[in-house]
């Protein structure tokens, strides 16, 4: 995890981010497996990880009132790392928006937390199981899957309900996909 030890202070728009090592260059993707796995070890909940954890998220997301990077938009979802979007741009697409509500979510923050609201309002309005929303040529597809399932779980409803009013198993609505 990048941070002082590293040469990173708080203000770096890489503090508290996990990449894939040696380049130092984290990513939203690592940082929610690695998220996932501290977790699942049962890291002392006060421990100053998460909180270093929950800076990068909150700066890979499109929510200027908890991301304090300037080319934050308010859209709610999340991008591949702060100030980049494999698909263009810094907009939010499918497959970070729900590694990024996975990572809130394992990181201790709870439901009613805007920023998890934010990232499920984002969801909501762009709910879809035919593609990855905001994917350039749907990449990443099977990846949006994966973390679509993991995430939704996470958060712990059966049902949403989209922004056009219409109710969705998303359970069933990606065993009906896949």
């Amino acid at each position: 995890q990048l941070d002082e030890e590293d040469g990173y202070q708080n203000d770096h728009r890489y503090y508290g981010g996990i990449g894939y090592g040696g380049d130092e260059r984290p990513d939203l993707s690592n940082q929610y497996m690695a998220v996932e796995a501290l977790k699942t070890t049962g890291l002392d909940k006060d421990d100053p990880t998460w909180d270093k954890a929950l800076t990068f998220i909150s700066r890979c997301q499109n929510r200027s009132e908890s991301n304090d990077q300037s080319w934050a938009t308010n859209d709610g979802g999340l991008t591949y790392m702060p100030v980049y979007n494999p698909h263009g741009g810094t907009g939010s697409y499918g497959g970070m928006t729900h590694a990024g509500l996975l990572s809130l979510l394992f990181a201790g923050t709870d439901k009613s937390d805007p920023r998890v609201q934010a990232a499920h309002d984002w969801i909501r309005a762009n709910y879809t199981v035919d593609e990855n929303p905001g994917a350039k040529n749907n990449q990443g597809l099977f990846y949006y899957y994966h973390v679509f399932a993991k995430s939704m779980y996470a958060y712990g409803d059966a049902e949403v309900k989209d922004n056009k009013g219409t109710t969705h198993n998303w359970r069933n609505d990606l065993a009906g996909k896949l």
